[in-house]
């Protein structure tokens, strides 16, 4: 898939697609290096510091390892048709990202790929961890007062839930422009770093509460289901 023209958006997607047959296409699809423009690269660097600056295919490519898991989440979402009615998807990007790279690392483990050879998942998550220390210094106290709502909350928002904020946009504002998107893009990818668990089993639990507990296996909005780590607690009480 071509670099976007629009806004000359530089982002991953999950695309499901419905066959006549009755089954499910699942499509994650790269932007092509190939037609990568200035106004791309220009994105690409404003998400680095300033040391990493002048090498964009690096960053592209790291990406491309790093990304798959979170869209590979969507796929998840859409087999259980798990839905989040919020405009900007706060819920169904929150839940992609937490266990993301904690699924990257598992594959790693299993060497299930061929792609993965020894140290390249470690070599792209010292990379990734750097440039989000390196965002998070850059946040302002709204933008990080926001990020951690939306940590907090899960990205559950008030339409299932009166208690629950409407948004998580900064200053309580759904965001439209370009700007944000890279900003959201640095919540997403700081959150997986936090998310990294060390065990198969510590990732099932993370999948659990996400994808399973609660009702959520069953599907539905899940705005209008019970907060996942609410809904642990009252199980073990």
């Amino acid at each position: 898939m071509p670099f976007g023209i629009p806004e000359y958006e530089i982002s991953f997607a999950a695309q499901n697609s419905d066959q006549k047959d009755g089954s499910t296409e699942h499509v994650l699809i790269y932007p092509d290096l190939n037609t990568l423009s200035e106004e791309h690269i220009t994105l690409l660097e404003g998400e680095v510091p300033e040391h990493l600056k002048g090498r964009p295919y690096l960053h592209h490519l790291v990406r491309c390892i790093i990304v798959v898991s979170h869209e590979v989440l969507h796929f998840v979402q859409h087999c259980i048709a798990l839905r989040d009615a919020s405009p900007l998807s706060w819920s169904a990007e929150h839940d992609a990202s937490w266990p993301s790279l904690s699924l990257l690392c598992a594959a790693d483990r299993a060497c299930q790929s061929s792609c993965l050879t020894p140290g390249l998942v470690e070599a792209c998550l010292v990379y990734l961890s750097g440039i989000c220390r390196s965002r998070i210094q850059e946040w302002t106290p709204e933008v990080t007062a926001a990020c951690e709502s939306w940590q907090l909350h899960m990205g559950l928002t008030a339409q299932g839930d009166g208690d629950l904020p409407a948004t998580h946009g900064p200053g309580g504002i759904d965001p439209e422009d370009a700007a944000f998107n890279e900003t959201f893009r640095a919540w997403k990818e700081s959150l997986a770093i936090e998310g990294i668990v060390e065990s198969d089993a510590e990732l099932e639990v993370q999948l659990n509460l996400l994808f399973n507990w609660g009702g959520r296996r069953e599907g539905g909005e899940v705005n209008a289901l019970p907060h996942p780590l609410r809904f642990a607690d009252e199980a073990e009480g």
